[in-house]
């Protein structure tokens, strides 16, 4: 008779955010890393908030019998990637897109401006803002609509010619129910 051995295959964002990786390794060794309290306190707020090397190194031996993955950061695995593709998609906006995009982007580097301090916190909320200026401005050029969330699915309040797949998403979902 075999018997039963839990595993996971997981990627990138296991390296990203730690308490993902905690949550998946509880399920499959339960209380191994300790409760989600333990985990932090012990590895991931040293290890996220002030890059602490040594918890690092010792998170890294604790955890190694159950990697079996090179990490996006081992240098012998660039030439195993293929090149990366960027393409730029410029979007038309149009007047409304325009001045919601200015007000928006102005409001936002206002409030990030407005925080001082090198302290790993403040970096860490700086990060945050930057991140959701970046989506609310997407949203914008995307429709308007996915910023303001107003319902208005009307194409001439985009420079975008794809506003009807918008429309239609928002059709499906919207119909999905009756």
């Amino acid at each position: 008779m075999g018997r039963w051995f839990p595993s996971w295959f997981s990627g990138p964002p296991v390296e990203n955010r730690l308490s993902e990786f905690w949550s998946i390794m509880d399920f499959v060794n339960k209380g191994y890393l300790g409760n989600a309290k333990t985990f932090d306190e012990t590895y991931g707020h040293l290890i996220q908030m002030y890059q602490d090397q040594d918890v690092v190194d010792r998170f890294r031996k604790v955890t190694a019998p159950f990697r079996m993955r090179r990490m996006k950061t081992d240098k012998s695995i660039i030439s195993d990637l293929p090149d990366k593709i960027e393409q730029n998609q410029y979007a038309v906006l149009s007047r409304m897109q325009a001045a919601l995009y200015e007000k928006t982007m102005q409001a936002a580097m206002k409030e990030i401006e407005g925080i001082s301090g090198s302290d790993p916190q403040t970096l860490f909320k700086r990060q945050g803002l930057v991140l959701q200026m970046i989506l609310s401005l997407k949203q914008i050029c995307n429709h308007p609509t996915n910023f303001l969330k107003n319902g208005q699915f009307d194409a001439s309040l985009s420079g975008n010619r794809i506003d009807w797949v918008v429309y239609l998403t928002w059709i499906s979902f919207n119909t999905a129910s009756c």
